[in-house]
């Protein structure tokens, strides 16, 4: 699947608002600069794939495909 100039065999989830454009594909969890899509890492899961994630100011909290969670506070 190809999203955005991102190919991958793996799911995208997108989630785009006041708060930013936020991707993740696989084990990655991006965040998207709208004036210049640069890209800054949120989270990293090793080798978990993640199905689901939510944003705040200053933590991220994401949900991996052996039902677990991870939290990642701003000094990750």
């Amino acid at each position: 699947m190809e999203v955005g100039g991102f190919d991958s065999p793996d799911r995208f989830l997108v989630q785009a608002g006041e708060k930013g454009i936020f991707l993740a594909n696989g084990n990655l969890l991006v965040s998207f600069d709208p004036g210049t899509l640069e890209q800054k890492e949120l989270a990293y899961t090793g080798n978990l794939d993640i199905t689901g994630f939510s944003i705040a100011e200053n933590y991220v909290l994401v949900s991996t495909e052996d039902n677990g969670a991870l939290f990642y506070d701003s000094g990750a």
